[in-house]
């Protein structure tokens, strides 16, 4: 009878200790998202994200979206670097000076997919800022997503020459997009893509920069009637999907390894293949909601062509004191990649 209840005892503790070490494996990711889970960079491209993590890593780590953002959008790289939230995302443009070296992927006139420019991006920067960049030192990055081409979107009158800007107030999130508004005389009013609604609502600005998405994405066509659509974008803009280093230097090296997989380049093409389905859905709905979409006259494409030529004479210099040791060889890269990746698609 004692041997019987000693093998049973040892077995209950055997599995209890088993269980233990099961649960311990398991890690939970807590991620901090500044817009609705609705939106599509939650329901289309985090959501699913974290489907494939927990199957790539049989279940082990998990993704837990908080209720609530636990901080403003630029303060979100912050939030992971800290580890405040282990996995983050935002515009790199939010916080301009500290990540001036990603001004080249924002540059007007580059492609008119987000998964071209989301794939070009992340290469150029897995090959050339990776392990360069001290602006991202304590965080891991899991991938680069590009927005559909920004464009120009008005309340009242279309944009087809430099002269329709003149005089014109119009939200702007970044240099880049500020500089071209200085350069047709334009006044910039400096707020984040969140804040565009209420500013055209209650007349503070004329018009927006905002992506084609954007007018499904945060309803703008109710408050807009005209975007005139650049190809390549009057402006680009770049993101971020980032988790706190340390938290991720603790996974195993099976799910670090396993998570490393489907992310990176992988993670970056299916973000940008769900910015180009959501913007074709925000044309769709703006359109079926009476927004008129115009082509630019030359004299406007010629003035996003030289500030493009500017701002990558800028650029040039910011990348220089970054450390990368050879900015035009990167630039030329991410040109050829956009160029490839388009042929490719085509």
């Amino acid at each position: 009878m004692n041997k019987l209840l000693s093998k049973t005892l040892f077995a209950a503790i055997g599995l209890a200790l088993s269980s233990t070490v099961a649960l311990a494996d398991k890690t939970e990711l807590t991620v901090s998202s500044w817009l609705p889970m609705t939106h599509h960079i939650n329901a289309g491209i985090l959501q699913p994200y974290a489907e494939r993590v927990s199957e790539a890593t049989d279940g082990r780590v998990t993704l837990n979206f908080l209720s609530k953002a636990l901080g403003a959008p630029a303060e979100h790289f912050e939030l992971a670097r800290k580890g405040m939230a282990d996995i983050t995302w935002g515009n790199f443009t939010y916080e301009p000076k500290r990540f001036a070296v990603f001004t080249l992927f924002e540059l007007p006139l580059l492609s008119s997919s987000s998964e071209v420019s989301s794939v070009a991006a992340w290469n150029t920067f897995d090959k050339y800022m990776r392990s360069t960049l001290k602006s991202l030192d304590g965080v891991e990055i899991l991938g680069l997503m590009q927005l559909d081409p920004g464009q120009i979107n008005m309340r009242d009158k279309a944009v087809l020459t430099p002269d329709d800007l003149k005089g014109k107030k119009v939200r702007a999130g970044g240099p880049v997009q500020t500089a071209l508004l200085d350069a047709a005389g334009a006044v910039s009013i400096s707020a984040p893509q969140s804040k565009s609604y209420e500013l055209l609502s209650t007349g503070v600005v004329d018009g927006t920069f905002s992506n084609t998405e954007a007018l499904g994405g945060f309803k703008l066509f109710e408050v807009l009637k005209y975007q005139t659509e650049i190809k390549g974008g009057a402006y680009n803009g770049s993101f971020y999907i980032a988790m706190n280093k340390k938290k991720f230097d603790q996974l195993s090296q099976a799910d670090r390894e396993a998570i490393i997989k489907i992310s990176g380049v992988e993670l970056s093409r299916a973000a940008g293949q769900d910015w180009d389905h959501s913007s074709a859905l925000g044309k769709k709905q703006a359109a079926e909601n009476g927004m008129n979409f115009v082509e630019p006259a030359p004299e406007l494409l010629a003035l996003i062509d030289k500030v493009k030529q500017q701002e990558q004479a800028v650029w040039l210099e910011s990348a220089k004191a970054a450390g990368i040791e050879n900015p035009q060889e990167v630039m030329d890269f991410f040109f050829a990649e956009i160029e490839r990746l388009e042929k490719e698609k085509n």
